[in-house]
């Protein structure tokens, strides 16, 4: 895997280099979180063409629901609005991440009767 991580490496630093020209340091966090998406959908690709991989759909939803709630925490962040209203969306869509992934454990196991039993109760 030495090419995937030598192109993963490069690209690490061409982002970087370009993004923290325009945005500073918040450009290196892009850069590689950019970076880091890029490496993942070759990785995926690479795999699913080599061995026949494939995501289970409710893994599927997962991750597209992760990075669409990750791209909603950017935006927000990035918006020049008041502080308090940023903390109030932020926290709104923490708790709404927190619903999300409540509700899709409680498809996979009985959190209540797993809690119950982890704490002793």
């Amino acid at each position: 895997y030495l090419k995937q991580e030598v192109i993963a490496d490069s690209l690490n630093v061409i982002f970087v280099i370009f993004l923290y020209g325009q945005f500073g340091l918040i450009g290196v966090g892009l850069g590689m979180c950019l970076e880091f998406i890029v490496f993942s959908f070759y990785i995926f690709f690479y795999v699913k063409k080599h061995y026949n991989f494939s995501f289970f759909k409710s893994t599927r939803d997962i991750i597209f629901t992760s990075l669409l709630f990750s791209i909603i925490a950017l935006i927000i962040s990035i918006l020049s609005i008041d502080e308090i209203l940023k903390r109030v969306a932020l926290s709104s869509l923490l708790l709404s991440v927190l619903i999300y992934s409540i509700r899709n454990l409680s498809k996979s196991i009985d959190l209540i009767s797993f809690l119950k039993k982890k704490l002793n109760l």
